[in-house]
């Protein structure tokens, strides 16, 4: 599915803006502070219904006005839909072809974007929770199963972190817990299974290291990596052990929720001996990852956003990066320094933005 047009209404720096895209390739041009990454928010917006920079979508309207809205065209084997996103402090209305949209997954699965920016890094750096967050969300994504799973485990926890505030811990919610916990589990493992050759296969072509062994490792219990699936009997039994533990801390302590994926270089994690550089381009890797198995998977190339990712790469590496995304679908780069991908822009349309104008 192709956005062949954007219209956005008091959206961040931008009055109105009426854009068209007769190209499946595009590159939003200009200095910091002019209004690129907008650009890219509201097109993500199309997809997520949500910003990848603010908590909140108030934080998106136009200083001094009251509402914002951003409208998308997209073309879907020959046929026009139009999407409206209107938000106010008063009501949020998405809108498909003037009718309330009915599934927000239905549509992510039919424009799914993939967001690249230097802020990737925090995948790499912060803490486990941001790290479950990333696969939860994707395998929840192509996997009704995995998302099914994901909500009942996370309420029973909830309520079970509830008895265990007030000083008790019941059997109540561990048949849900172990049930639905292995399963997650075990998906995540059979995940990681699934694209480690890839992984660091893509991460050696970023590297430029022959004899470089890169992987994702599943940090269980006590961190210990786990490589084969877990039988519900052994978690049962690893949860029945942490019970006066739990009393006395009073929170669980044990679960997918509490695991970690781990980026691992040699047979050490990749935070103990990668430079900055290096990091950036671990979580690049996975992104790529994830971009080559959705497209085999799904049989349709997803949407590629780049937010100016490209002054710490070299030549050889913007040039992997290009070979690799020209197969997208729809590509939107914004870069501040045009010279650093000048040698790769022949397929591209350039818009150059300047003070919340564009120019093509």
């Amino acid at each position: 599915m192709i956005l062949s047009g954007l219209r956005l209404s008091h959206f961040r720096n931008y009055e109105y803006l009426d854009l068209k895209f007769p190209h499946s390739k595009n590159i939003f041009f200009g200095s910091n502070g002019h209004g690129k990454t907008n650009l890219l928010e509201a097109i993500y917006l199309t997809s997520y219904f949500k910003s990848f920079r603010a908590h909140k979508l108030s934080n998106l309207i136009r200083r001094g006005e009251e509402q914002f809205q951003v409208q998308g065209k997209f073309l879907q084997s020959n046929l026009t839909h139009e999407l409206s996103i209107t938000y106010s402090e008063k009501k949020k209305e998405i809108l498909w072809n003037e009718k309330k949209i009915k599934s927000q997954k239905q549509h992510l699965l039919n424009r799914f974007c993939l967001l690249f920016s230097n802020k990737d890094i925090e995948l790499a750096t912060q803490s486990a929770s941001i790290r479950r967050q990333f696969f939860d969300n994707f395998l929840s994504l192509i996997s009704p199963e995995y998302q099914k799973s994901l909500k009942i485990y996370s309420n029973a926890i909830k309520q079970k972190e509830r008895e265990l505030q007030q000083g008790s811990s019941s059997k109540l919610w561990d048949k849900s817990i172990v049930e639905e916990g292995t399963k997650i589990t075990n998906a995540r493992i059979n995940f990681i299974e699934k694209i480690s050759i890839p992984f660091n296969n893509i991460l050696k072509n970023l590297l430029r290291q022959d004899n470089f062994t890169g992987s994702l490792s599943y940090l269980g219990q006590k961190k210990i990596s786990l490589k084969k699936p877990i039988l519900k009997e052994k978690f049962y039994e690893i949860l029945i052990s942490h019970k006066k533990k739990e009393l006395m801390k009073r929170r669980t302590l044990f679960g997918p929720h509490q695991d970690d994926i781990e980026f691992v270089v040699s047979n050490t994690p990749l935070r103990e001996m990668a430079s900055h550089g290096q990091m950036k381009l671990y979580v690049y890797a996975l992104k790529l990852t994830i971009y080559y198995y959705w497209s085999r998977r799904m049989k349709k190339h997803p949407v590629i956003l780049l937010d100016d990712i490209f002054a710490d790469l070299d030549e050889e590496r913007i040039s992997y990066f290009f070979e690799t995304i020209g197969k997208c679908e729809q590509v939107f780069i914004t870069c501040a320094n045009i010279n650093l991908i000048k040698n790769f822009t022949a397929n591209f349309n350039i818009h150059t933005v300047k003070n919340g104008n564009i120019q093509v």
